[in-house]
């Protein structure tokens, strides 16, 4: 190859070479950091693999014939942990069948030794244009709120996903039960763009961020002069989901004077405004989702036994971060790229011990709690190796965790102050208190602490807490938190 070609790369990127060849790898890396990217070797898969995790390239060169094993077998597994990286298949064989499989498989280009200059950074230049449209797509994504794809390992959630998908095919209402930060609403998403109506809308409710007096005009919608000041005619949430899907999250959080009347709208297919005086029909496939065990709701009378039935038909269980091990470090890896495109910082890695910390936590934050941390490592870590001791320390400084998850914290005493908080509780706990009842007078301290800290600016207290405003809202309702004159 001659490697006296020379243009101007479009943007520098850090490019992976998997190939056996030394003599091949060096012809390319020469080419390519003649172009002004950073290039990384890998003489064979195993090398590879653990570049890959470690180094996060934006393109990868993958040789189809390796020492230990074949480069189109090894496509899935990259495909999985790494969906948006542009892979370029190099090989010394012309093989029809193999270059089709290989794209088929994920592969963005196929390139047939012995290779040209000019092919090479051609593919090159194509990869990049590749990686900023989906670092576009994944900006736009995460602007709407859909975030990036579903990034799995585990047994455990690819047989949520298979459910998900065999349900998307049917009009079955369908229950989505898990703890908080599992990706309910995400799911439900998923759920909608593999139905038939995903060409409709996908309209979202969260049921618990709603002030109970407004939910149901939120549900229904109004007309002018329905109460006060409603001064305009405005339509509700099933009527904006007519033709596509209305997900209702947090549903054992609705007041049971709203049961009877969403049973009767999800029975009859029709929806009556407040104020109003006709029923308009309605067409949307309901999607429901809840923290709460909805048996014992209805066992403690404080949830519609027949609604149940109606919204239980098909329950599917979302797992814990800590039933689904091998998808931490997965997810780990997305969010360091994620990041990466999102922020426009500089790349970030973890050492193996800082690895072994977030293997070792039983993250009670789930999903949600992952992302946050990560994220927190990008802003406040300078670029490089993240250690164990880092890690730690950025995890103690988000100490919030729901209270119906409280029995499944993990952390030494001290971090349960957490920095955030300048004293314990006034109240010291009897022994006759339960553990949730202890929590729950930490927490409400630590939300006194934070809001006092930031001069009840519930923007800024919220993000420093990690949760969303709506939650915070409704914590201070909760614990009759009183903003002192």
């Amino acid at each position: 190859m001659n490697v006296s070609y020379k243009t101007p790369a479009e943007t520098t990127s850090r490019i992976l070479i998997i190939d056996d060849e030394a003599p091949i790898r060096q012809t390319i890396a020469t080419l390519l950091e003649m172009d002004g990217h950073e290039v990384i070797h890998a003489e064979n898969l195993a090398v590879g693999r653990r570049s890959l995790t470690e180094s996060s390239p934006d393109i990868l060169f993958l040789d189809v014939w390796l020492p230990d094993g074949h480069g189109v077998e090894f496509l899935p597994w990259i495909r999985r942990r790494f969906p948006a990286l542009p892979i370029l298949m190099i090989s010394g064989q012309a093989d029809i069948a193999m270059a089709v499989k290989a794209i088929h498989e994920g592969a963005m280009d196929f390139l047939e030794k012995p290779l040209s200059a000019e092919r090479v950074l051609v593919a090159v230049r194509n990869a990049q244009r590749f990686r900023s449209l989906e670092n576009e797509n994944l900006r736009l994504r995460e602007a709407a709120g859909l975030g990036g794809p579903f990034i799995y390992e585990s047994a455990a959630m690819e047989k949520t996903l298979e459910e998900i998908t065999r349900a998307a095919r049917t009009e079955t209402p369908v229950l989505l039960t898990g703890e908080s930060g599992t990706g309910k609403e995400r799911l439900a998403h998923f759920l909608h763009e593999h139905s038939p109506r995903k060409e409709g809308p996908f309209v979202a409710v969260n049921a618990a961020a709603i002030p109970q007096d407004l939910l149901e005009s939120e549900l229904f919608g109004h007309e002018k002069g329905a109460f006060t000041g409603a001064m305009t005619r405005r339509i509700g949430r099933f009527q904006s989901a007519h033709g596509g899907t209305l997900f209702l999250d947090e549903i054992g959080d609705m007041p049971e004077s709203l049961q009877a009347k969403l049973l009767r709208v999800l029975e009859s297919g029709m929806v009556e405004p407040l104020g109003g005086t006709a029923a308009v029909p309605v067409n949307v496939r309901f999607l429901s989702a809840t923290h709460r065990d909805l048996a014992h709701e209805v066992e403690s009378g404080r949830f519609r036994l027949d609604l149940y039935h109606r919204l239980a038909v098909l329950v599917i269980r979302i797992p814990p971060l800590r039933e689904r091990q091998e998808d931490i470090l997965a997810l780990t890896r997305h969010y360091i790229s994620q990041f990466t495109v999102l922020h426009g910082l500089g790349r970030h890695t973890l050492t193996s011990e800082a690895e072994a910390a977030l293997l070792s936590y039983s993250w009670p934050g789930n999903v949600r709690e992952l992302r946050n941390l990560i994220e927190r490592i990008f802003i406040l870590e300078a670029d490089g190796p993240v250690d164990r001791a880092a890690v730690e320390r950025l995890q103690a400084q988000n100490p919030m965790i729901e209270p119906e998850n409280s029995s499944l914290l993990v952390r030494k005493s001290a971090a349960m102050a957490g920095p955030f908080s300048d004293s314990r509780p006034e109240e010291s706990p009897t022994a006759a208190q339960t553990y949730k009842e202890h929590f729950a007078l930490w927490e409400k301290q630590l939300l006194q602490n934070i809001l006092d800290a930031e001069s009840w600016n519930v923007a800024r207290a919220a993000a420093r807490l990690g949760l969303d405003r709506s939650h915070l809202h409704r914590k201070i309702r909760q614990y009759d938190i009183i903003r002192p004159h």
